[in-house]
C-alpha cells in the first residue's frame, strides 16, 4: 500500500515570470554555490581557510589547496570583491581517482567560478537574482506563520520625499484594522518602492516632479501586510476599511486631492468592485486580501508566490529589445536604479523596508522561536531574516520516504517540501520530527485497516 504521492508541481517551485529565467529561474540561481550558503562558503580569510596555499607542486603539477564540499580548490583570486575559485569537481577527483591527492597534473580538467557575495547590495545579477527569490521565499513563509491572510497594498505617484509618508500610511493602515475590527490581528508592514516610466532614471524622475503634474509623479509604493482571522471575521469587510481608510489617509496626508483617483470613497462597494474587474482606469491607492492558498493555486506553486513584489530587485531599467551583452548592462542599470529609490525609504535595508507592528519584536522576519538567543551570544541568530533564508533552504531539500508496517503489512509516503507548509513557525529539523510521526502513524492505522480486512 502506497501513501498518495504529491503532485508533480508540488515537487519543485514553478518558473518565475522573468525575462532572466532560464527552464526554471527559481532553480538555477538556488544552485549557485555562494558564500552565504551553510554548506558552500568561499571564505573571507582565504589563508586561513586554504591550508596548502604555500606549498610548492612538484613540477607539471598542481597544489590542492584546500577542499570543499563542490570540489578540490587549486586557486583563488579575487574580482571586484567576489571570490574567483579554479577547483576540481568531486565527479572528475573520482573518476581520476585522484581523491585525497596532495598534487595533481596540470591538465586535470579544472572549473573557474565567480561566488556570490554576501553583500545584499551587490548589483552583479547572479548576486541580485537570488537575493530576489530568497526575499519572496522569506515573505511567503512569513505570510503563512503571521497570516495566512495578506492584505497588498499600493500607493501611486509619489515623490521621493513621500515614500517614507506612504510607508507610515501603510503602517497606519495597518494599525488602523487591528485597533478596529474584532478578530484582525497585523503583524507588521513591509514595503518596497518602484517606478513609474517618468521614474526611469533620477533626473527624469526630477523633471516630472517639477513640472506638479500628480499624474505623471515618478514612484509608488507596493506594500504586504500579513494578516490573522478569526474565523468570523469576514475578509470582504478587511477589503472596504482597508481602502476607505487608505484613500482618506493618503488624500489628507500626500494627495491633498491632486489625483483625481485618490479621492475618499463615496461608493466603496462600486469603487472597489470596479478597481478589482479593471474598469477604473485613474491612478489611485487600493487594497485587497488574499488567502495565501489562493494565491498559490493561482500562481500554482507553494513557495516564492510574492515574486511581484520582490521583481524590481532584478528587472531591466528599460523594456527596449536589445543583444545578449546591452540586455545584461541594462538589468544591472535597472537592480542600480531600484536600489537607489528604496534608498530613500530606508537606508538599512537594500530594494525594501520592514517592521512589525509587535512589541518586543523587531524584525518582520522573527517569526518563531527557533530564531530566539535570549542570551544574544549566537551572532548568527541576530539575523533574524538571514535565519529565515536558511531554514528555507533546508526545507527545500527534504525529499524522504517514512516507512510503517503491521503484522507484514508494510506502507510507505513520500515527503517532500510541500509537506512543511504547514508548520511555518518550526525550524527544519523540528517539522521533521513532527511529519514523520504524522506519517509513521497515518502509515500504521493504514496499514492495520488492511491487515483488519483481509
Amino acid at each position: 500500500m502506497k501513501y498518495p504521492e504529491a503532485p508533480a508541481t508540488m515537487n519543485r517551485p514553478a518558473a518565475a515570470e522573468d525575462d532572466l529565467r532560464a527552464e526554471d529561474f527559481h532553480q538555477e540561481y538556488y544552485e549557485l554555490p555562494e558564500a552565504f550558503d551553510d554548506d558552500l562558503q568561499p571564505f573571507e580569510d582565504t589563508r586561513n581557510h586554504l591550508p596548502n596555499r604555500g606549498l610548492i607542486a612538484p613540477a607539471g603539477h598542481m597544489t590542492i589547496i584546500g577542499h570543499r564540499p563542490y570540489g578540490a580548490v587549486v586557486d583563488h583570486r579575487t574580482e571586484n570583491k567576489h571570490d574567483v575559485y579554479t577547483y576540481i569537481t568531486n565527479e572528475t577527483l573520482y573518476g581520476l581517482n585522484l581523491e585525497g591527492a596532495a598534487y595533481v597534473p596540470n591538465d586535470t580538467p579544472t572549473v573557474t567560478n565567480t561566488f556570490r557575495c554576501k553583500s545584499k547590495g551587490c548589483t552583479r545579477i547572479q548576486c541580485a537574482a537570488p537575493n530576489r527569490i530568497k526575499l519572496s521565499s522569506a515573505i511567503t513563509r512569513v505570510v503563512r506563520a503571521k497570516g495566512p491572510w495578506s492584505l497588498m497594498l499600493t500607493i501611486p505617484r509619489l515623490t521621493d520625499e513621500e515614500l517614507k509618508k506612504a510607508y507610515k500610511i501603510a503602517r497606519d493602515v495597518a494599525q488602523h484594522l487591528q485597533d478596529t475590527l474584532d478578530g484582525l490581528t497585523c503583524w507588521g508592514v513591509i514595503a518596497t518602492a518602484e517606478y513609474h516610466s517618468s521614474g526611469i532614471t533620477e533626473d527624469s524622475a526630477q523633471k516630472a516632479i517639477s513640472r506638479g503634474q500628480r499624474t505623471q509623479y515618478p514612484y509608488h509604493l507596493h506594500v504586504i501586510i500579513p494578516v490573522a482571522l478569526a474565523s468570523e471575521t469576514v475578509a470582504a469587510d478587511v477589503t472596504t476599511e482597508a481602502n476607505v481608510f487608505l484613500r482618506s489617509r493618503a488624500d489628507k496626508v500626500i494627495y491633498k486631492g491632486s489625483l483625481p483617483g485618490s479621492l475618499p470613497m463615496e461608493n466603496p462597494a462600486q469603487e472597489i468592485a470596479a478597481i478589482a474587474a479593471g474598469d477604473k482606469k485613474d491612478s489611485a491607492p487600493y487594497a485587497s486580501i488574499l488567502h495565501i492558498d489562493e494565491l498559490a493555486d493561482q500562481l500554482g506553486r507553494d513557495d516564492y508566490l510574492y515574486d511581484y513584489f520582490t521583481k524590481g530587485l532584478v528587472s531591466p531599467l528599460s523594456s527596449q529589445r536589445s543583444d545578449e551583452d546591452n540586455a545584461a548592462k541594462n538589468v544591472i542599470a535597472g537592480i542600480k536604479r531600484h536600489q537607489e529609490i528604496n534608498s530613500k525609504l530606508s537606508k538599512k535595508t537594500v530594494g525594501y523596508r520592514a517592521s512589525t507592528l509587535q512589541k518586543g519584536r523587531t524584525s518582520f522576519f522573527h517569526i518563531a522561536p527557533f530564531q530566539d538567543d535570549p542570551e544574544r551570544t549566537n551572532k548568527k541568530k541576530r539575523d533574524k531574516y538571514r535565519m529565515l533564508v536558511s531554514d528555507n533552504n533546508e526545507r527545500r531539500k527534504q525529499y524522504f520516504k517514512v516507512e510503517a508496517s503491521y503484522k507484514g503489512i508494510e506502507a510507505e509516503a513520500e515527503v517532500t517540501p510541500a509537506d512543511f507548509n504547514q508548520y511555518p513557525h518550526l525550524s527544519v529539523h523540528e517539522a521533521r520530527d513532527v511529519i514523520v510521526k504524522e506519517k509513521q502513524q497515518f502509515l500504521l492505522e493504514q496499514c492495520r485497516a488492511a491487515y483488519e480486512a483481509q
